[in-house]
């Protein structure tokens, strides 16, 4: 076997792809795999690339392979290192300026070049050392792959403290319980902040929400700017803490909370109470709650095209591979990419742009698939009601969130600008109206129905508008008012429908602030005053 290895190389391909799957591996809590293939396949098709045209320079299998490696090893690690030398000046320079930086990348390569093309006498040795080290690397990144996924939904209920509140409640009969839809639309912001900061009219959608008797609190603001945050607190009815109070002695990141949208007490407690629930296939895993009783995806039915196969591989860079560049002396990539005819599809600041998120894609053939996803999830919604049994309905879509992939009438217009979020938000405003009358029409008793925005689409300090409606049969509308969070949602749904006496709380407004290494909330607004 040793000796097998020892004749031939195959370690110039597996230090090629172990960068880049390492950093897919270790985002797939946000991403997809298809995200990280183009990047993937241009490092195996460049090392692939230099391995021959070194071995057809040098006649030596082994060296042009070795050179090969060591090139992959140098090329990644750039922006590590560069990122752990301090800011020492050197004749003036820093250290860290990219133009010294790259003199001294490009010592090092002429000294890997002589060492491994000339000085080295035997590299059977070494080679043999870079197979293994080149296949354990691989092996440890694939075993972390495959842990990573079974770790999110292994006894989440007791690691998060889930508390349902069942106990609490003085539930009428199961026949007269009404199915619940709880649709979130991702980045909706209110319909003021949509004409104030984008020009945008919504009206006529709230309108019409009003004419089927919905309630629509004009001046509701999310309790969050952030997804995880945001839904964690509603779908637990509390903020944050005590939410997630056990993880925020450590909490760097909101994807720390991303499993409470996955089990969370008015899911639990739903439960309790009989109900079946239902989600929506919406691809991203860290927000895409597939252990429901009814799942709904395409998946199997969306049938893919050579050209959206073809469309992996075009289209401007996307968050993984901004990253990944980072890693390379690519960090001061514009000129490059300019030179390429590449462009870098960077979000407007007047989009939303969260913090260490890499969800966004800007590849057309995972573009293409995501719209077709979404519109198949959007048209099944009015379907619900011919499921069996009662129902908690977590609709989740992201329809209305960045890349915008709808044009009005719901045919495929990728685009990142405001008038892509507009168009998406007519398609959404259309399908949503059409889905409700659906609902409405064939459910007995009549159904509870909240259309929410998780957050609003900036996420900026004064951007925590949402829409926020409410279908609520037979209640008296004066127990919603136009500043009612989402934190108060299911307080108000349990006290109503299900004869709890839950207090409501302050309809207040964080933003997490870094202190000490570590994420604090931080009060922004109270939702007081309506004109504020």
């Amino acid at each position: 076997m040793v000796n097998h290895l020892k004749r031939i190389v195959f370690h110039p391909f597996l230090f090629a792809i172990y960068p880049p799957l390492f950093l897919l591996v270790n985002n797939l809590h946000e991403l997809k795999f298809v995200s990280g293939l183009r990047a993937i396949l241009l490092s195996l098709l460049f090392s692939t690339l230099l391995f021959f045209l070194l071995r057809l320079i040098t006649k030596d299998t082994k060296r042009s392979a070795l050179i090969t490696s060591f090139t992959s090893i140098l090329f990644f690690s750039y922006g590590p290192i560069h990122s752990l030398i301090p800011a020492y000046r050197v004749f003036g320079s820093l250290l860290t300026n990219q133009r010294f930086m790259l003199i001294f990348w490009g010592l090092i390569f002429i000294l890997m070049i002589w060492l491994l093309g000339w000085n080295l006498r035997d590299p059977s040795g070494l080679n043999t050392f870079m197979n293994f080290a080149g296949t354990i690397l691989i092996v440890i990144v694939l075993f972390q792959a495959v842990l990573s996924s079974t770790q999110r939904k292994s006894n989440q209920q007791a690691v998060l403290n889930i508390q349902t509140v069942t106990s609490l409640l003085d539930p009428p009969p199961a026949e007269q319980r009404p199915d619940i839809y709880y649709i979130i639309l991702d980045s909706y912001s209110s319909q003021q902040e949509l004409k104030d900061d984008f020009n945008i009219d919504n009206s006529n959608f709230i309108n019409e929400l009003k004419k089927r008797g919905f309630y629509v609190a004009d001046c509701s603001r999310s309790n969050y700017p952030i997804t995880a945050y945001s839904l964690a607190s509603s779908l637990d009815m509390n903020y944050i803490p005590p939410v997630g109070e056990q993880l925020l002695p450590n909490l760097v990141s909101s994807m720390q909370f991303a499993p409470y949208l996955w089990y969370n007490a008015v899911r639990y407690t739903l439960k309790d109470l009989g109900y079946k629930t239902v989600t929506f296939d919406n691809y991203f895993p860290w927000h895409n709650v597939n252990d429901s009783d009814f799942y709904i995806t395409p998946r199997g039915k969306i049938s893919i095209s050579f050209n959206q196969i073809l469309g992996l591989f075009i289209g401007g860079t996307n968050d993984y591979e901004k990253m990944l560049m980072d890693m390379t002396p690519l960090t001061g990539r514009d000129a490059l990419l300019n030179l390429l005819h590449i462009t870098p599809q960077e979000s407007p600041s007047t989009l939303d742009s969260q913090t260490g998120s890499v969800t966004i894609t800007n590849n057309v053939g995972e573009q293409k698939f995501l719209h077709d996803l979404y519109q198949y999830d959007l048209e099944q919604l009015g379907s619900i009601p011919s499921l069996p049994g009662k129902k908690f309905i977590y609709a989740h879509f992201l329809t209305t969130h960045h890349p915008f992939l709808f044009s009005e009438d719901g045919t495929f217009a990728p685009t990142q600008t405001i008038n892509g979020y507009a168009s998406s938000i007519q398609y959404t405003d259309k399908m949503i109206l059409d889905a409700v009358d659906q609902i409405i029409a064939h459910s007995n008793p009549q159904p509870v129905i909240i259309i929410q925005g998780d957050h609003a689409l900036t996420g900026a300090k004064e951007s925590f508008g949402i829409l926020n409606a409410y279908y609520l049969p037979g209640i008296n509308k004066d127990v919603l008012y136009p500043t009612i969070s989402p934190v108060n949602t299911f307080r108000i749904v349990f006290n109503q429908f299900f004869g709890a006496k839950f207090p409501l709380l302050p309809d207040n407004s964080y933003l997490f602030q870094e202190e000490k290494g570590k994420l604090i909330p931080e009060l922004q607004k109270t939702n007081l005053d309506c004109g504020e």
